[in-house]
């Protein structure tokens, strides 16, 4: 095995597995950098109204964006899932907060009572999607800088 071949085996682990850890630590970042700041600012600037639905919505996912940005930059092993994973508990978290269903973002063709529900998944997804996005650019912008520290040629 050569050089190249035990720096990639180390940057690309073939074993994989969930971290509960970095579930845990990007579940926390989401509450305490996002939903906390929104919960201490939002009843003093803004109420949730459907007029500025949208705003809070782009809130919470430029937060979910760079918390998994973070989480993927951070962690040693390949945590890619894990953020999205956080993010899916964190919009559990936000199910009794936010008036899923209210919007008009569906239009008038779904039932009352499957609205809510469809919005929630569509918001998962998009969720979910962005996290594992923002954890793979975090990876790779790890891994970049870590090559070029690497490849530095040394005094010889």
């Amino acid at each position: 095995m050569t050089g190249q071949d035990m720096a990639e085996e180390k940057f690309f682990p073939k074993t994989i597995g969930l971290d509960s850890r970095w579930i845990l630590v990007a579940y926390c970042f989401l509450v305490i950098f996002v939903l906390l700041p929104t919960f201490l600012v939002a009843p003093l600037v803004v109420t949730v109204t459907e007029g500025n639905y949208g705003k809070i919505v782009v809130w919470l996912l430029t937060g979910v964006g760079c918390i998994s940005f973070l989480v993927g930059a951070l962690s040693r092993r390949l945590t890619v899932a894990e953020p999205a994973i956080a993010t899916f508990l964190f919009l559990v978290t936000l199910i009794f907060e936010l008036d899923w269903g209210r919007t008009s973002i569906w239009g008038s063709h779904l039932p009352l009572s499957v609205r809510p529900l469809a919005e929630l998944i569509m918001w998962a997804m998009w969720s979910m999607f962005l996290a594992l996005m923002s954890a793979m650019l975090g990876r790779w912008v790890r891994l970049k800088l870590r090559r070029t520290r690497v490849s530095v040629p040394s005094g010889q």
